[in-house]
């Protein structure tokens, strides 16, 4: 992307082989682990030899250990069929997807280099919820990209609320390549902008958390002190229980919400 320094300090991605992966993550299941985050740049362009990254989670999902496998951060050009049917029927990949929007603007998109367009990065959202819809989706935007205008910057502002992401990351554009792509607003403008970013922002993670009451949520039991985490991300209290153990995944029923964390009362079968 045009906004992206990493290139040109770290060079070409490189990826760890498929078998060295499957490894770490079964060592990290016989020591406890019951939750994997796969992390990379555009994570799930991965590739290696003959395996792609849906072949990875599929392989990971093996591991009986592991419960809920999680990525950061993937690529919206990146998605594809294979994905999405992998994940309509294997429950273990998280049903919470941060996917970087970055602008709704399809011109700063193309400004960017992003490869996609506001009408597109919709649709993959909408597969994604259509396929399961306690599925959340964070993101991230950037405001005041060289040349945005405040039209193009409402837009974006228009697409957090449509879209409700449970969190955005806000950030203001900060020039790499002065030259090429440069601040063409005030820092006084720039700081607005993203004040009102950050506010619509919160506003739309408000009304995401508030929809999951009395919905259905897939639990990991993290702790001896009845917390857990949510497929979906968000970090949650058990109420009441005295079945369940750590690493027990459960579902359960939102019976409140208090600021980010559900509490939730878990069903009488383990799910699995």
């Amino acid at each position: 992307c045009t906004y992206c320094v990493v290139p040109s300090v770290r060079g070409s991605a490189t990826n760890l082989s498929f078998n060295e992966i499957i490894k770490e993550a079964k060592e990290k299941a016989k020591n406890g682990v019951h939750q994997i985050t796969l992390l990379g740049q555009t994570v799930n362009a991965y590739t290696y030899e003959k395996y792609d990254f849906v072949d990875l989670l599929k392989e990971i999902s093996q591991i009986d250990e592991i419960k809920i496998i999680r990525f950061l951060s993937p690529h919206p050009l990146f998605f594809n069929s294979k994905f999405f049917k992998e994940y309509e029927k294997n429950q273990k990949i998280s049903r919470w997807i941060h996917l970087p929007l970055q602008s709704a603007s399809n011109r700063i998109l193309k400004l960017m280099k992003r490869g996609y367009t506001y009408e597109k990065f919709k649709e993959i959202i909408n597969t994604l919820t259509g396929i399961d819809s306690t599925t959340s989706i964070s993101s991230d935007v950037i405001v005041g990209f060289s040349t945005e205008t405040e039209a193009e910057f409402n837009e974006t502002v228009s697409a957090i609320k449509e879209l409700e992401f449970s969190n955005v990351y806000c950030f203001k554009y900060s020039p790499r390549f002065q030259n090429s792509y440069p601040l063409t607003i005030t820092t006084e403008e720039l700081k607005k902008r993203h004040s009102i970013a950050l506010k619509t922002a919160k506003e739309s993670a408000k009304k995401s958390i508030e929809k999951r009451a009395g919905k259905t949520e897939i639990v990991l039991i993290t702790d001896e002190n009845n917390n857990g985490i949510t497929s979906s991300g968000y970090n949650c209290c058990i109420i009441d229980n005295t079945r369940w153990k750590k690493g027990d995944i459960v579902k359960g029923t939102v019976e409140r919400i208090s600021g980010n964390t559900l509490h939730i009362r878990l069903n009488d079968k383990k799910y699995s």
